[in-house]
């Protein structure tokens, strides 16, 4: 499963120490952290199952960010889809 979050962290140093933190407390999810996007988007994905939500959330804050779930968005084709219907 692969969740994806909004945050407001900017800086490299900062991004580092997030991606340290989260990656200490799940060795096995890939985590990334885009800092070239508008939303400093957060990508975390455990192969193995669900995602731990919460604790990510706990994490990023307790590191003094603010971070917020993004919702899905549908792809064009089910978009197309639910005009046709």
């Amino acid at each position: 499963m692969i969740e994806v979050y909004s945050t407001n962290i900017t800086k490299k140093k900062h991004a580092k120490s997030v991606l340290e933190t989260l990656r200490t407390e799940f060795p096995e999810y890939m985590i990334s952290l885009d800092l070239s996007d508008c939303d400093k988007i957060l990508r975390v994905e455990n192969p193995q199952g669900t995602v731990d939500k919460e604790t990510v959330k706990n994490l990023v804050n307790n590191l003094g960010f603010d971070i917020a779930e993004l919702e899905d968005v549908p792809l064009f084709a089910d978009l197309q889809d639910s005009f046709n219907t």
